[in-house]
C-alpha cells in the first residue's frame, strides 16, 4: 500500500485509541473503595459534562487528596501492559508502517 499523497505523520493517541485503560480506572475504583461501575460512570459523566478526567475525584472522593494516592495506584496498577493493547492496534501500526 502506498502512503496518500501529501501525507508527513500520522499521529495517534494513545488512551483508549491504542491502549484500553479499563486497568487504570478499576484500579482508582478499587483504591478507593468504590464500585469499578460506579467509578467508570462518574468519568464517563465528567468526561461528557467537557471536565479534565481528574474531575472525576472531586465527584466521587470529595477531599480525599488522590495525589497521595498515585504512587499506591501506580504499584497496584503495575503499568501497561500487552493486554492493554486494543486487537486491532498492531496490524493498524504495521499498515501506516507499510505506506512509508
Amino acid at each position: 500500500m502506498r502512503r496518500p499523497s501529501g501525507l508527513e505523520a500520522v499521529v495517534f493517541d494513545v488512551g483508549e485509541v491504542l491502549i484500553d485503560e479499563t486497568r487504570v480506572w478499576h484500579t482508582w475504583a478499587d483504591l478507593l473503595g468504590l464500585t469499578r461501575l460506579t467509578f467508570v460512570a462518574a468519568l464517563g459523566a465528567v468526561i461528557a459534562g467537557g471536565a479534565e478526567h481528574d474531575a472525576v475525584f472531586d465527584l466521587v472522593a470529595p477531599g480525599v487528596d488522590w495525589h497521595a494516592l498515585e504512587e499506591e495506584h501506580e504499584r497496584r496498577y503495575g503499568g501497561f501492559t500487552d493486554a492493554d493493547v486494543y486487537a486491532d492496534v498492531r496490524a493498524t501500526l504495521t499498515a501506516v508502517r507499510g505506506m512509508g
